[in-house]
């Protein structure tokens, strides 16, 4: 049901949502993960050089704090992890995560010591504080961390490990929430402590083992102050290393799908309340919590030893966010029934239904939808037009389009409707217009008959002669291409 109202990857101001996942590794290759993998588009792999300047030499998709570098080791804990909070969904493989759409920064670093534990954070702290000081334009949209590790019975108050909730602090004033597997036994967390589901940050989740029959798991830790919640952790199949799949259980399993929904609820959320988040990232993250908390399903096995007395219910959490600062009569619902048509490759056709009412039933007044792709504003068309095709795209790649409702008077948004696309195969020679496998004068005079209107491109023209990739044939893919033949 949960997966009716949104898939997770992006916000309705167009952030892309990225979980943090802090454990021994993970399977980059995994064929169910890559689609969701973090990149750091601004490093350049391998060179030893800290390309973007942002103190992690060539971290292109995470960071191994054990040996402080960017080769995130292979990992089957890790891995499994990783699918439940965002394997690929809807692709016709293995397994679906909480979300189907996101993206996954795999950090190294589950251990008993500090040092390592906060370097692991501490990535993925810097890379949201990167992603707020520059706009968006580096960094990473960080809004949740897993950790499925931990010190059993250690005293999070005490030592090193205060540190460790000093990190949870600092995470929570960027809006990120800290989600904890606590311990494998069954043990009152309120009495004999645990690091980390006993520290006292309210940045952090503490998540304990649910059986499919919807009871505690007899082996896992609990606690009437300290253990908020419980969520799936028995025989939980995910992927795993060598490539398939694997099912395993553990409190490891039951905290990133509370993870997992931290994301998910930030692509549900209401536009309002995505705003607010912008504004206040702390206090929005501790609502976001709380509406975790507040839509779980009420356990009698947890009534009275966990916080909330309950169960994650991701579609009840999902409901509450939508609902949360999305009363304003001036909000604008979204778009309905978005199809793609990627029959002809190189592009693709996105149609969809306007919306005809304002969240409170007025008529909407005059709006634009803007759409996104992979996170970015592509394009803005206005009410009625209720079609749009991108061009300029690669062959058999995957893209993630979402469309926003704009109202022009207020600015004020909607939830986005996202939906994901796979070109279809095929490809083209740049500069090659005339299609004879040489870029010669020849093709220059063919795509200036283009520009000056002559004649009417087909869809192998926009491949072959949009050479700036813009979505259109002018004169400045006709400069480019003289370069070309040129050699210049």
């Amino acid at each position: 049901e949960a997966w009716d109202i949104a898939t997770g990857g992006i916000t309705p101001l167009g952030d892309t949502i990225v979980v943090a996942i802090v454990d021994g590794g993970m399977l980059l290759t995994h064929a169910d993960l890559t689609p969701n993998l973090w990149t750091n588009w601004g490093e350049i792999p391998g060179n030893g050089i800290d390309d973007d300047n942002n103190g992690y030499v060539d971290d292109v998709h995470g960071w191994d704090a054990y040996s402080s570098d960017g080769s995130v080791p292979s990992d089957g804990h890790g891995t499994h992890v990783a699918g439940i909070v965002g394997a690929k969904g809807n692709n016709g493989i293995y397994v679906a995560g909480v979300n189907w759409d996101v993206k996954l920064m795999p950090i190294a670093g589950s251990s008993g010591t500090t040092s390592i534990v906060l370097e692991a954070y501490g990535y993925a702290l810097d890379q949201r504080a990167i992603y707020d000081s520059t706009d968006g334009s580096s960094g990473a949209f960080v809004v949740a961390t897993n950790s499925s590790f931990g010190v059993n019975n250690a005293d999070c108050s005490s030592g090193n490990y205060s540190l460790w909730n000093d990190m949870y602090d600092a995470l929570g004033q960027y809006g990120i929430l800290s989600c904890g597997a606590t311990m494998n036994n069954n043990s009152n967390v309120d009495v004999t402590g645990d690091v980390p589901t006993g520290c006292e940050s309210e940045y952090m989740i503490s998540v304990t083992n649910t059986t499919r029959n919807d009871a505690k798991n007899s082996g896992a830790a609990y606690g009437a102050t300290t253990i908020d919640l419980g969520a799936p952790g028995t025989q939980i199949l995910s992927t795993y290393t060598g490539g398939g799949t694997s099912s395993l259980t553990g409190t490891s399993m039951a905290s990133p799908h509370v993870a997992g929904a931290v994301g998910f609820l930030h692509a549900s959320m209401s536009a309002g309340f995505a705003s607010f988040f912008q504004s206040n990232p702390a206090e929005g993250g501790l609502l976001i919590k709380q509406l975790i908390l507040d839509g779980t399903d009420p356990l009698p096995t947890l009534n009275g030893v966990t916080v909330s007395g309950g169960r994650l219910n991701l579609y009840n959490s999902a409901l509450l966010s939508m609902e949360t600062m999305a009363a304003d009569s001036l909000d604008p619902n979204p778009v309905t029934n978005v199809t793609a048509d990627t029959t002809e490759w190189y592009r693709v056709t996105l149609n969809w239904n306007d919306p005809t009412e304002l969240f409170g039933g007025d008529a909407i007044p005059t709006f634009m939808i803007n759409i996104y792709r992979d996170g970015e504003l592509e394009s803005s068309v206005w009410q009625g037009v209720e079609s749009f095709t991108d061009i300029g795209l690669s062959s058999d790649s995957e893209y993630l389009y979402t469309l926003v409702t704009r109202v022009v008077a207020n600015d004020s948004l909607s939830i986005g409707v996202s939906i994901p696309v796979t070109i279809a195969g095929g490809n083209c020679q740049p500069g090659d217009l005339t299609e004879n496998n040489i870029v010669d004068v020849l093709d220059v005079v063919q795509l200036l008959r283009f520009v000056l209107g002559y004649n009417d491109p087909s869809p192998v023209h926009y491949c072959t002669g949009d050479l700036n990739y813009d979505n259109n044939l002018n004169i400045t893919d006709v400069l480019m291409l003289m370069d070309i033949i040129l050699g210049i």
